[in-house]
C-alpha cells in the first residue's frame, strides 16, 4: 500500500516492495514461486475537497496490490511472518491455517463436541 502524488511512482514503489517479497520468500525461506499469488494492483485518487465536498484536482494515489503465500513448512512461520510485517509499505498481514489434514481434524472435533 503506497501513497504517492504520481501513479507511476506509487506502483513503481508496491512493484519494488513485490520484487523483494518474491526474491526473499524465494531464497531466503525456500518458498517456490508457485506459492506465492499476486492480485490486480488496485490505485485510488485522492481528491483536494471544495467546501461543498465535490471532488477537485487530484492531489495523489494510492496503489496497493493482495499478496498470498502458502508456506508448507509452518517452522518458517514465525520468521516469514516477521519478515513481511517489518516491509514497508505493507499492511493487512493476515494468516489463515489449513491442513492436510483438515477433514479428519475436523470429524474428530465434531465428535467431540456432540458428545
Amino acid at each position: 500500500n503506497h501513497y504517492n502524488e504520481t501513479a507511476s511512482n506509487a506502483v513503481a514503489v508496491v512493484e519494488s516492495v513485490g520484487g523483494q517479497l518474491l526474491k526473499t520468500l524465494s531464497e531466503k525461506y525456500s518458498i517456490p514461486t508457485s506459492a506465492i499469488t499476486a492480485r490486480d494492483i488496485n490505485k485510488t485518487p485522492t481528491h483536494r475537497r471544495g467546501d461543498n465536498y465535490e471532488g477537485l484536482e487530484i492531489m495523489g494515489y494510492t496503489v496497493s496490490r493482495k499478496v498470498s503465500v502458502e508456506i508448507s513448512e509452518i517452522g518458517s512461520f514465525p520468521g516469514v511472518m516477521r519478515y513481511i510485517a517489518e516491509l514497508d509499505n505493507v499492511t493487512q498481514v493476515q494468516a489463515e491455517f489449513t491442513s492436510t489434514q483438515k477433514e479428519a481434524v475436523s470429524r474428530a472435533l465434531t465428535g467431540e463436541a456432540c458428545r
